[in-house]
């Protein structure tokens, strides 16, 4: 029972996130027949094996704040002991903590702090998000600031996104 249960929160929570990023997809045009017709962007991937069933300008760039705070995040799950502590505002939190504000509350203090706790080096951080970045299979995602704010130049595709809901929640903590 607690596993099925288990199964259905993160398959709620993979098409919350799903959405969520969605929503931040700028729109695409189309001059068909139509004429300038507005056309959403999706993906639609089979969370058994990972293949796209039905996909649509899933290779459109798209906002890149919801990946950059979530790679952040999967590091800091991956690397960071959970009784590590960060200040904010005068309050100490623990990893998790840091992760369910910066995830739930899109508290970009907390995503910072994750950060610092990672690594005090920008450099050193753009160059392990990009590395596991490209170890997921992102192979058209590119972060290029440290913070979200400031990643101008970095890219990815809804269809990245995807891949990386699709990686991410087979770790049962994220």
């Amino acid at each position: 029972f607690f596993r099925e249960r288990n199964v259905a929160r993160r398959i709620i929570a993979f098409y919350l996130i799903l959405m969520i990023t969605l929503a931040s997809v700028p729109a695409v045009y189309a001059n068909q027949d139509s004429g300038n017709a507005k056309m959403p962007a999706y993906v639609v991937m089979s969370a058994d094996t990972g293949q796209i069933v039905m996909e649509k300008s899933s290779t459109a760039s798209t906002n890149i704040s919801l990946l950059h705070r979530m790679m952040v995040c999967l590091l800091a799950l991956e690397n960071l002991d959970p009784v590590l502590t960060a200040d904010l505002s005068g309050q100490t939190y623990t990893v998790p903590d840091l992760l369910k504000l910066s995830l739930l509350a899109d508290n970009a203090a907390a995503t910072a702090a994750l950060s610092n706790l990672l690594t005090p080096v920008t450099d050193s951080l753009l160059v392990m998000m990009n590395r596991r970045a490209e170890e997921i299979g992102l192979a058209s995602t590119l972060f290029t600031a440290a913070e979200e704010s400031n990643a101008e130049y970095s890219h990815t595709t809804l269809r990245d996104v995807a891949r990386f809901l699709s990686f991410a929640s087979a770790n049962p903590e994220f």
